[in-house]
């Protein structure tokens, strides 16, 4: 696209004489119709998404950060003084924007002049660029309807409950229908025969004071070091998990451990301590921590100082009588009208449901009561717009890349020209 606003403002045509005058209207429209302002403007509001992308925006993700990092607190104050934890609602930014704007009202006239004065090919190219330019104004205007007339909240239920309004920032938000959840559900990982991301081992030195969290990776020796061990000191154990099973079984005639299944009813760790000049192993439940299998020493749990617990993401949810590590959440929506079910669907993260304008998101739910659903509910008139700008972008490029070079083409061929 700035290739084509180069072509067509900075490089007049022969047959189409560029505009003169001097005063401060021809001056402010020649600055506004530059490639290398535009290309500046442009510049700036990429840097300024660059900077809303990174740091926390609007005061739920800020106060979420400070409960993650709360030694950031003096940092946040000083960015949120200077408007970067609100950076798409500040003044400056939608200046940049209204410039941009601007600028693109500018080129779309001067190519819209220029078609009349135009012909061949070159008209097509015009016509071209005035198509994409008109495209750029429409999803700056969609965005900014969105932004203006679009509205946001959040509806809490449970199942069996309705709602026809959802709590946003600004106040209720009125829905044209009411919604009810029917029902809410988890849907599981089916295959979980392997240890995932958040799974730990914990290891505990009572005596030293010593408490740690090891990540469940197979083979790998963390040092255990208490915190009274002179700094350079070996470390007096190493702990290692070496195996992993998702349902502990113990053949009974070969002492063997196998996996009955890979779902996780059973899920445990083999651990591995060395330390003391001897290597000690033993089996460590998830579901059963006071229990350990140390491998048939029977005084290991005398000579271990070292207590370990396994905390595995494949809990039991007791009222789904099931095993899990949870793949998503899902909500089956009911849509009345005049108490009348008209429509049914079930949502889930990343799908939506859309109904007279109004969207419906997955965005939360509660552990420890499996009837309770959030959903956030967003109406954006501005979406038709930007859409169809995308649309007519996509044309303008079609015909100033693919369309005017045929038609060039063409041209030279019936004049002979190789």
């Amino acid at each position: 696209m700035p290739q084509v606003m180069s072509d067509q403002i900075q490089l007049p045509s022969p047959t189409l004489p560029a505009r003169g005058g001097s005063g401060p209207v021809e001056f402010v429209l020649s600055r506004l119709a530059s490639l290398k302002f535009a290309l500046t403007v442009v510049a700036l509001i990429a840097l300024a998404c660059v900077v809303g992308t990174l740091i926390p925006q609007g005061p739920q993700q800020v106060a979420a950060y400070l409960e993650r990092h709360p030694g950031a607190t003096s940092g946040m104050n000083l960015l949120s003084l200077l408007g970067l934890t609100r950076v798409f609602y500040t003044w400056w930014f939608v200046g940049l924007l209204f410039v941009f704007a601007a600028s693109l009202t500018v080129c779309t006239a001067r190519r819209f002049s220029m078609i009349r004065r135009s012909a061949g090919v070159q008209r097509a190219r015009v016509i071209g660029s005035f198509i994409t330019h008109v495209g750029l104004l429409l999803v700056l205007a969609g965005g900014a309807v969105g932004v203006i007339w679009g509205q946001k909240g959040i509806i809490q239920l449970h199942e069996g409950e309705s709602a026809s309004q959802a709590e946003g920032q600004e106040g209720s938000m009125l829905l044209p229908f009411t919604v009810r959840l029917a029902k809410f559900a988890l849907e599981y990982h089916e295959n979980p025969a392997a240890p995932v991301g958040n799974d730990k081992l914990l290891v505990q030195w009572s005596a030293k004071k010593f408490r740690a969290e090891f990540p469940i990776d197979l083979k790998v020796e963390h040092p255990v070091i208490p915190p009274d061990a002179p700094a350079g000191a070996e470390p007096p154990f190493k702990v290692s998990v070496l195996r992993y099973v998702s349902d502990f079984s113990l053949d009974g005639s070969s002492g063997e451990v196998k996996s009955r299944s890979d779902k996780p009813n059973n899920p445990a760790v083999q651990v591995s301590v060395t330390g003391g000049g001897r290597t000690n192993t033993q089996w460590v439940f998830a579901r059963f921590p006071d229990f350990s299998d140390h491998g048939g020493m029977a005084d290991a749990t005398d000579s271990m100082p070292l207590q370990f617990r396994f905390e595995s993401a494949h809990a039991v949810v007791a009222a789904a009588g099931r095993q899990w590590s949870i793949k998503a959440f899902k909500s089956t929506l009911e849509v009345l009208e005049q108490g009348v079910v008209v429509d049914s669907r079930t949502i889930m993260v990343n799908s939506p449901y859309s109904r007279r304008g109004y969207t419906f998101y997955q965005v939360n739910y509660d552990p420890n009561d499996l009837t309770w659903s959030a959903l956030q509910v967003v109406k954006d008139p501005g979406v038709p717009v930007v859409y169809g700008g995308f649309i007519l972008i996509m044309v303008g490029l079609t015909v100033v890349f693919c369309v005017s070079p045929w038609l060039d083409a063409q041209r030279r061929t019936k004049g002979g020209i190789s």
